[in-house]
């Protein structure tokens, strides 16, 4: 016709449709990101990566950074997985038993004549779901009567462990690792001879509002005392949870 007509155009970012088709598209990205956290992945002939993530052990978040270029037994069934403080194992045996090994179940890679394919690789990581429910449900907790000539020497693999100076005839002595954030160790005072926990060089415990010198100890021998120590960074140590009495070492 020859009147004029005006057709209105909805301002870009204005419109209902707009809006909710970009939530949705933000949100479908952020799942296909949270998908591929963890994920084992094809990297060489012979090795295979795993992609960073996240995961909890019991209350504690652990962040995985990922890695590359890990080398794979040939000819056969290879079990990729993370143990709860963050270190990434494969063998060749079996997932290890969670109750023996807390243990994020991640990835099986079929191997044969020097190569595999995308097609060899059984994603396991829905498994670590009852994993961890397990893991928090049921702890593992492991007597140990170690001396000051020969300290029990903790490491990362057993973090979430309980531990307890049952059947010691002296002092029972126990070094943490280094801290690393997230791992977290539970001991308990079963035997008057009293317990001894030590820091790595360059790390404190905080008891309360008293911090330990660095390398420094807490040392209880009160029967039923006990503590939680969780590493919140690369170089402290914080009691959670504290039952007793214990001293710190403060000079």
């Amino acid at each position: 016709t020859d009147s004029e007509q005006e057709v209105l155009f909805v301002t870009t970012g204005e419109s209902p449709y707009y809006t909710s088709f970009y939530r949705m598209l933000y949100r479908l990205l952020d799942v296909a990101r949270r998908a591929g956290d963890l994920r084992v992945y094809k990297d060489g002939e012979m090795t295979f990566g795993v992609r960073a993530g996240k995961f909890f052990n019991g209350d504690s978040a652990v962040d995985y950074a990922g890695a590359s270029a890990q080398s794979l037994t040939n000819n056969s069934t290879n079990y990729v997985y993370l143990t709860v403080g963050g270190t990434l194992s494969v063998n060749t045996t079996g997932f290890p038993a969670p109750s023996a090994t807390p243990h994020i179940p991640l990835a099986t890679i079929v191997t044969s004549g020097g190569e595999y394919d995308h097609d060899d690789i059984t994603d396991y990581r829905g498994r670590s779901i009852f994993a961890a429910c397990g893991d928090v449900a049921r702890r593992t907790v492991e007597a140990d009567t170690a001396g000051s000539a020969s300290p029990n020497v903790l490491t990362s693999d057993e973090s979430g462990k309980v531990l307890t100076n049952e059947g010691a005839t002296e002092k029972n002595y126990h070094n943490l690792p280094a801290a690393s954030t997230g791992l977290t160790y539970t001991l308990i005072v079963q035997d008057a001879d009293g317990m001894r926990i030590t820091a790595a060089s360059g790390d404190t415990i905080r008891l309360g509002g008293t911090v330990s010198v660095e390398a420094g100890y807490i040392d209880s021998t009160k029967t039923g005392s006990a503590v939680s120590l969780v590493a919140i960074n690369e170089t402290e140590w914080i009691a959670t949870t504290v039952v007793g009495s214990w001293e710190i070492e403060v000079s």
